[in-house]
């Protein structure tokens, strides 16, 4: 077995952007992994790229050795399910989860209570990647949880790193992080939806509308990245006094959006909160 290897349960559209990453920066070969998932059409994608699949997370016995850790890519409200179904797995390894909301006790708590006797040894690193990492533009935080210690981050970093940009967090801003990155590209698109109405009110076919608008927020999204500058610079330097974008901009003012955004941001933190329990 490879020195790298992990073994995936689910193999949902986050786990093909990770395995295709780790295939692309060479961090895991294709030898390295193994997927379950229970569905037909999913197995026969990862076959396709040269990874060995199998029906269910309880088959993934065989394939563990003592070094193999476990990636659970699953959806949050799968977890009891599948924690049910692997009560077989030896869990004394690394798990790296994807799962929003649910904590690293919590996890570990979904083990133990199908009677695994090695949940207690589990390091979890908790990982929240973005949508963009499925075009190796994402941000993804990584935190290590319960049991694991700094350096157990260190093969999520390489897997993420492929996949854009990562940062390590304490689990306490992980809900934080949810509400800001994992939620981001909404906040975005709901201002694309915004931006496209109105171009098409200012006298725009809808066809011209989104290529205007896809590419204006594409061009002014590098350019932030790229820059040193503030948003608020950025933002100032486009805003002549009693000029076009001025005009927008006080009547997205008097509209409270700024504030709206920022709240809206915490309340997306909240609710992960809540979820998380």
């Amino acid at each position: 077995m490879d020195a790298k290897q992990i073994a995936a349960i689910g193999g949902g559209n986050m786990a093909e952007a990770i395995i295709r990453g780790a295939l692309r920066t060479g961090c895991v070969p294709a030898s390295g992994w193994v997927v379950a998932d229970p569905n037909a059409d999913r197995r026969a994608l990862f076959e396709s790229l040269g990874v060995a699949t199998e029906e269910t997370g309880a088959a993934l016995v065989p394939h563990l050795s003592d070094d193999t850790q476990l990636l659970l890519a699953v959806k949050p409200q799968m977890l009891d399910r599948v924690a049910e179904a692997g009560s077989a797995l030896p869990m004394d390894r690394i798990v790296i989860s994807i799962l929003a909301g649910a904590t690293s006790d919590r996890i570990r708590r979904a083990f133990g209570s199908t009677g695994n006797t090695s949940s207690d040894s589990m390091r979890v690193v908790r990982v929240m990647p973005n949508t963009p990492c499925g075009i190796g533009e994402g941000m993804t935080a990584l935190c290590a949880g319960a049991g694991a210690a700094t350096d157990d981050l260190t093969l999520a970093r390489s897997l993420f790193g492929g996949l854009g940009e990562t940062v390590d967090l304490p689990e306490e801003l992980m809900d934080a992080f949810t509400g800001t990155a994992g939620s981001g590209p909404a906040y975005l698109f709901y201002l694309a939806e915004g931006m496209i109405r109105g171009a098409i009110e200012a006298g725009f076919s809808e066809k011209q509308a989104e290529f205007i608008v896809r590419q204006t927020l594409a061009g002014a999204s590098l350019l932030l990245r790229g820059s040193d500058r503030t948003a608020s610079d950025l933002r100032r330097a486009v805003t002549s006094p009693g000029g076009t974008t001025e005009a927008a901009i006080t009547v997205m003012e008097e509209a409270g959006l700024l504030s709206t955004v920022a709240s809206g941001v915490v309340a997306a933190r909240d609710r992960g909160r809540a979820l998380s329990g």
